[in-house]
């Protein structure tokens, strides 16, 4: 499996933020939905070995979160809360650094792949100081991507851009999964996750309430995913 979690629980000091989870994340697109503060990021760190769980184990790609962070970190793309990055200089080299860091091979055809899959091939000498935030979104998700890992974090990946670039974003993300890439995201964009995720989780006070299949959803609740998720953070 991808990506397995047992028992997981996290509290800072007195306060719980993840309560006894356990998730296996098969092949596919997963789309964790929760409001804010429900511990969707927090989650995401821990699998990224950017933060220790409390208790219980999770596993990534086969190894584990707490011992093998850098590991992780070099075989799975992530975008987690907002991105940073080095401002005055281009979205092409912000990437040839990041590629130098992951000591990948082949930076150059890397680079100009990806820059095209995202949409910033005619943007890619601008510095990134002059990019709107959208841009800057499509240019963590290329990031994320350009070394070319098997399983992406994305954590409110399509945050901030305009219809086009959700548009180009939800290819994106069923083109990469039909190429074997597994995908775990969480967005509050409800119909994206209804029209890109195969599987939805619904992460209520830190715990999983709910799992069901997207293909469901609309079989189940007529009001489509926004309704039934309504329901599943109201506890009905």
């Amino acid at each position: 499996m991808e990506l397995t979690l047992q028992n997981i629980t996290k509290k800072y000091e007195r306060v719980l933020v993840l309560n006894d989870i356990s998730l296996t994340l098969k092949p596919g697109i997963y789309g964790l939905l929760g409001a804010n503060g429900a511990g969707k990021t927090t989650l995401f760190k821990i699998l990224l070995g950017l933060t220790s769980a409390t208790q219980g184990t999770a596993t990534v790609l086969g190894m584990d979160c707490k011992n093998e962070s850098l590991e992780i970190l070099a075989r799975t793309g992530s975008l987690i809360e907002t991105p940073v990055f080095y401002e005055h200089i281009s979205a092409r080299k912000n990437l040839k650094i990041h590629l130098e860091y992951m000591d990948c091979k082949d930076a150059d055809k890397k680079i100009e792949s990806i820059l095209e899959k995202v949409g910033l091939k005619d943007s890619a000498d601008q510095h990134v100081s002059t990019f709107s935030l959208g841009m800057r979104q499509r240019l963590a998700i290329a990031r994320a991507l350009v070394h070319e890992p098997s399983l992406l974090i994305l954590d409110e990946p399509i945050n901030g851009m305009d219809p086009v670039g959700i548009r180009d974003m939800r290819e994106l993300f069923r083109n990469l999964s039909e190429q074997g890439v597994t995908i775990l995201m969480s967005s509050h964009f409800l119909s994206e996750v209804e029209l890109v995720a195969d599987d939805i989780g619904f992460l209520v006070n830190g715990t999983i309430v709910r799992e069901v299949q997207s293909q469901d959803i609309s079989q189940q609740n007529a009001g489509g995913l926004e309704d039934y998720f309504m329901k599943a953070i109201q506890g009905e």
